[in-house]
């Protein structure tokens, strides 16, 4: 089935993105605008968003994403099952020899799944969930993503 990974867990269905600019001047972090960025996207075939790539340049190097995402995902309010965020860093090879000789981004499909952080979310089921996640991923590929989380029950349908 299309919506169930390989842990059997029911997947979200992305729908809508939300992405934002930062107003200049308030923003300490990198230009996102450039030729090498590739805008926020929903794939259908695998059900995941894509945040707005970059090209990391140097250490302690700071990028606002301001990226968001809507899901759906249909539960079982009796059975409750928890319910869990997959976060996924990619990775493509591409330095500044790349960049100087005007060869361009690659595409998604060549992007390699670098680390994967697995967060559960819990009391989806009572009042909805607002919660901040700084995600790190491995000392390999440490960087840090404050992610924040909203969940809201909606729709109810007696069956």
């Amino acid at each position: 089935e299309r919506d169930v990974d390989a842990q059997g867990r029911r997947k979200s269905l992305p729908y809508h993105i939300i992405s934002g600019v930062p107003k200049s001047g308030r923003s300490r972090g990198w230009d996102m605008s450039d030729r090498l960025s590739l805008p926020p996207s929903i794939d259908d075939r695998d059900n995941v968003f894509r945040s707005k790539n970059f090209r990391v340049q140097y250490c302690e190097q700071e990028v606002h994403l301001n990226d968001a995402c809507l899901f759906r995902l249909d539960l079982d309010y009796e059975q409750r099952p928890p319910v869990f965020v997959d976060i996924s860093l990619m990775f493509s090879e591409y330095n500044s020899n790349d960049f100087a000789s005007g060869k361009k981004v690659p595409p998604l499909e060549e992007f390699e799944l670098a680390c994967t952080r697995t967060y559960r979310i819990d009391d989806v089921y009572s009042r909805g969930v607002h919660c901040f996640y700084p995600v790190t991923f491995d000392d390999h590929h440490f960087c840090l993503l404050n992610a924040m989380v909203h969940t809201m029950l909606i729709d109810f349908r007696f069956r």
